[in-house]
Formats: structure tokens, sequence, C-alpha cells
């Protein structure tokens, strides 16, 4: 079962983080290119365009009426993004190669060029422990003990010999689908370097009521929509009387003092929301089923907290 991340908003359960059960998305299995075909091809009778400004860029996010489309356009809409590494390959591979023969040299160019930090150094030392509170006759064999086991292994050394930074067995950490690439290469490389996983496009969605705080709902969307191009925010209003032009003045507002807000600004444009009449309505959005009671800790019950 796939999960993914949602955030509920209402009087009760105000932006609670779950993995809800009730997601199953539509995946497809062969990998196609990154794009957000589903939403195009809806017929345009099936939705509005709300305007929003982030990053001197206007968007229209698409709004649906849950009542009003099919259970194929439902299905369509769920359809999660690929990313096509293809082209992406492409332009990793010569970074790749660049940092393979001029080594830190390169690192420092990337990470300024790409990162905007200038680094005086690549290896993060760690701080030295506090000496522990030992008898002076034991910290004194100790010290003989380690003048003596220097000693021996010195006389054995090699001669010395400049290298850079010592290979890594394993690479972590997030990061967009260029990075995703490149941890793809050198794996696949005579580096023979393991990596955590090939994380896809970061993910949200939100439900909200009229009691959700429209800077509240604004701020989870904008928190995965940042991530970078490629993501994908999704807002399920539950039942009349939501503030969605206050949501979308807290997206504009919020989004234009993001320092990425360039990259929230180009995952808003492909992201959507969609009205359902009321909570009993929300889960038919993922899953066309029904019987989920109105009330958001009624709802929440299907879900378990994130870790």
């Amino acid at each position: 079962m796939m999960m993914m991340k949602i955030y509920i908003h209402t009087a009760i359960s105000a932006s609670t983080n779950w993995n809800c059960s009730l997601i199953r998305p539509h995946r497809n299995n062969t990998l196609r290119p990154f794009n957000f075909a589903p939403s195009s091809s809806l017929s345009t009778d099936t939705f509005s365009s709300n305007r929003i400004t982030c990053s001197s860029n206007s968007h229209s996010i698409k709004t649906y009426r849950l009542s009003q489309l099919t259970n194929d356009e439902v299905l369509g809409l769920k359809t999660r993004p690929r990313i096509d590494f293809s082209s992406i390959f492409s332009m990793v591979n010569p970074i790749v190669h660049d940092v393979q023969r001029r080594g830190d040299a390169a690192v420092k160019e990337y990470t300024s060029r790409f990162d905007k930090v200038e680094l005086d150094r690549l290896v993060e030392v760690v701080p030295e422990l506090p000496d522990p509170v030992l008898d002076p006759h034991i910290k004194e064999a100790f010290d003989v003990a380690y003048g003596n086991i220097y000693a021996f292994h010195a006389a054995q050394k090699s001669p010395e010999r400049s290298v850079e930074n010592m290979k890594v067995e394993k690479i972590f950490g997030p990061g967009n689908q260029y990075v995703t690439a490149a941890k793809m290469i050198l794996q696949n490389s005579e580096a023979m370097v393991s990596i955590d996983m090939p994380a896809g496009p970061s993910e949200v969605l939100v439900i909200a009521d009229k009691h959700a705080i429209p800077s509240h709902v604004a701020a989870d969307l904008l928190s995965q929509a940042e991530h970078g191009p490629d993501s994908q925010v999704v807002l399920v209003t539950a039942g009349d009387g939501v503030d969605l032009n206050s949501i979308q003045e807290e997206l504009s507002k919020q989004c234009n003092s993001l320092p990425r807000g360039e990259f929230a600004s180009k995952a808003l444009s492909h992201s959507f929301i969609v009205h359902a009449r009321d909570m009993l309505e929300v889960p038919a959005a993922t899953t066309h089923r029904r019987g989920v009671k109105r009330r958001s800790t009624k709802l929440s019950r299907k879900c378990r907290p994130s870790p």
C-alpha cells in the first residue's frame, strides 16, 4: 500500500501531519517523462482557474469540483508525476566527469554555482572530546602506551603521499532531480558507492474545511512546493465556507518571501485544488470509497501519525 503525506486543517486537527491509509495513488509502472498531463486532459468544463503570483510569475491553479468529475477523470488527477532521467543524465554526466578529473577544486566550484556557498574546507572535523577524568597514574600509563605504539608504527610508515578526500562508502541526503541523477550515476559507476534511495518528486495533499487558517494551509503547501520545480501539491477543500481567496493571497505572499520562491512558483503552476461537498466526499478524491464520517477526528482514525 502506498503512503502519501497529507495535512488535515479543521477546527480540531489543525495542521496535523498524517500518513493516511486512505490514499492509494495510481501508479504507472513504466518510466515516463515528467509531466502533469492529467489535469490538462480534463474537459475545460470541469474546472475553474485561480491566479497566484509568485516570484514575479503569475500562474493559474485549476480548481475541480469532485462531484462533476467522472471516475476516469479522478483517476487521471491521482496519476503521480514521474521524472524522465534521460535528459537529466546528459546534463549531470559532464559534471560528474569534471569532478572525477579535477577533484576538490571542481566540488568547490559547483557548490558555489549551485548552492551559492563558498567552502573553506570539504571535510567537517568532529571536535575532540574533553579529557576524561582519570587517576593521574592511569593517565600517565596511557600516555606511555600511546608513545610506544606510535613510535613502533611510525618507524614502518610509508613515505607521505599527496591525496585529496577519502572515498565515501555511501551517499545520503535529499536533493532535486539532478542530485538524484548524480547519485544514480555514481552508484552504477566504477566508484562502487552506495546510495540511500533514488527519491521522487516531493508531494503533499492538504485537506481544509471552513475552520482552516489560510496562512497555515498556504505554509503547508509551500513547504513541499519549494523543494523543487518537479514538486506537486494538492489542496482538497471540504464543504462551503473555505476562504479560498485568502489562501490564494497567502500563497502569493509567502511564496514571494521564500528564498526558493522560484522553485515553489513552478511547482504551483502544475498543482491543483479539488472541492468536495463535505468530509464524507473527501476520501472519494483518492479511493472512490464512502463511509468515512464527517468529523475530522473520525476521518483521522483512518490515519496514523507520521514518524
